[in-house]
């Protein structure tokens, strides 16, 4: 039927119209979807804008936190490139004064170095017045030597020096309290007539000494005496060395010389001496042979109006020329005790006493003057640890009897600085002997020798302490002066002593 029909075809329209609708709703879907799938792709991406815009905004805050940080970086900047400006000014105008105040400093420096220079010069001006006043009273002459440190055999042990020579009057020596601990060092100053520094010859040495030597020959009694540590250098000083005379043969040779100057006048000039050693205590004549001096005694007498000391029994040997007189030395030093130490490799272990008796007969006035020089040449004191002595019954006896010599004549010094009335000279021989030189009536001069060692400086101090006491002693020095007069009465004195004798 056509009714069926067009209800089939409005159905089959229907459907299709309905599928149509499906895929559109399925399609819409599908795009609804799609959208929903897009919106959440677009919100993730809105979503990570904003992170990106708080990071932005986060840098942004950083970056103006940074700028106001520069900008106030800047204005330090720029105040202290102001204040450099100001400073390069201030220099700048310094730097226009400092051409002046150089000058002024290099005037000044000049003024200084010549007002040091006047000081020391003052100084030693003040210095060589004191002596000239100590000799102008009678003061024994003190003088200073320091030997090389090449010389002796301790020099191997500590070459660093601890004494100085400050000017050719003072003597400076630094030793220390307690060296184990590493005390602070102590500085000690000395002044005397002369110091010889390390450099001094032998000639210089006798140069100062020559004019108190001349005095013999003048009728005066005279001692010259070193005195030091062992390996000062004292037998250097006094004998010297081949090719380096020391003060005793310069002696000879310019006594025999004054003598000829003397005989231009006629004088009749006799030279006589005698040469002993104190060894142990016991006084020994080294001019006498051994098989003569056995048993023979030698007794130190003292002339009680002249207050010359002579040794009774010596030997007293002529002398008619400087090389006889030479030879003589030559002779008692051969005989004198000597031995190796660890100090020393010649150490001297006795006191040499060497007198030269000078008679000086004038005819033009029959006058007689009677001049003796005396030289010690003692032997230096020693610490028996250093030295060795101590391992050795021999050296160590002897190194006893020298201190206590030493110590002897120590208090002889000790009692005439005191103004003491007892002077101690009898307790020992060493003392006798040197009477008439410490507190007597010769004209006197000492020659300290000392090592400039740090190692040595205790030493070294000791000796210069005993040095400034000895310059304190005063001597009445006399001319030993027979006229013809005297000589006359000596003569009749003698003849009533053996009219007196015989009777």
């Amino acid at each position: 039927d056509d009714d069926d029909f067009d209800k089939a075809v409005a159905a089959a329209e229907a459907m299709t119209l309905t599928d149509q609708q499906d895929q559109q709703l399925e399609w819409a879907q599908d795009q609804a979807k799609e959208a929903q799938k897009q919106m959440r792709v677009l919100q993730s991406e809105l979503e990570a804008m904003g992170s990106l815009k708080y990071a932005a905004e986060k840098e942004l805050r950083v970056a103006k936190e940074a700028q106001g940080a520069l900008e106030i970086r800047l204005m330090e900047l720029d105040a202290k490139a102001t204040a450099a400006v100001r400073t390069a000014e201030e220099m700048k105008a310094q730097v226009a004064q400092a051409g002046m105040l150089v000058q002024r400093a290099e005037t000044a420096e000049k003024k200084l170095m010549s007002a040091g220079l006047e000081l020391k010069k003052e100084s030693i001006l003040r210095k060589k017045s004191m002596n000239e006043l100590r000799a102008l009273k009678g003061n024994i002459r003190v003088c200073a030597r320091v030997r090389p440190v090449t010389a002796g055999g301790n020099a191997k042990e500590d070459a660093s020096i601890g004494l100085e020579r400050m000017d050719e009057y003072t003597l400076q020596v630094e030793t220390n309290r307690n060296t184990a601990g590493g005390g602070q060092a102590v500085v000690h100053k000395y002044e005397y007539d002369q110091c010889f520094p390390q450099s001094s010859s032998q000639e210089s040495v006798y140069e100062e000494a020559k004019d108190l030597l001349q005095s013999c020959l003048d009728g005066f009694n005279v001692c010259l005496f070193a005195y030091g540590q062992t390996g000062s250098g004292k037998t250097h000083t006094m004998l010297g060395s081949p090719g380096s005379d020391g003060v005793i043969p310069r002696f000879i040779n310019d006594l025999y010389h004054w003598s000829e100057v003397s005989g231009g006048l006629n004088n009749v000039v006799t030279v006589r001496a005698y040469m002993l050693e104190l060894y142990q205590d016991q006084l020994i004549d080294l001019l006498m042979d051994p098989s003569e001096s056995d048993g023979k005694k030698l007794e130190i007498k003292r002339d009680p109006s002249t207050g010359i000391v002579h040794v009774q029994g010596a030997a007293l040997v002529s002398a008619e020329s400087p090389e006889v007189l030479r030879a003589i030395l030559d002779k008692g030093l051969t005989r004198r005790k000597t031995a190796s130490t660890k100090m020393n490799d010649t150490s001297s272990r006795s006191h040499l006493i060497f007198s030269v008796l000078v008679q000086n007969h004038v005819p033009a006035t029959n006058a007689t003057t009677m001049g003796k020089m005396t030289f010690v040449d003692l032997a230096g004191s020693e610490r028996v640890n250093r030295s060795g002595a101590i391992d050795d019954e021999t050296r160590l006896n002897e190194a006893k009897a020298i201190n206590k010599s030493l110590s002897a004549l120590g208090d002889v010094v000790q009692a005439l600085t005191t103004n003491q009335q007892f002077v101690p000279y009898r307790n020992h021989k060493l003392t006798q002997l040197m009477a008439d030189s410490l507190g007597g009536n010769s004209k006197c001069c000492m020659i300290v020798n000392v090592s400039p060692l740090a190692s040595d400086a205790d030493e070294s101090r000791n000796s210069l302490d005993y040095a400034s006491r000895v310059k304190n002693v005063t001597n009445e020095a006399s001319k030993s002066l027979e006229t013809q007069i005297i000589t006359k009465l000596k003569k009749e004195i003698e003849k009533l002593k053996s009219q007196l004798g015989k009777s």
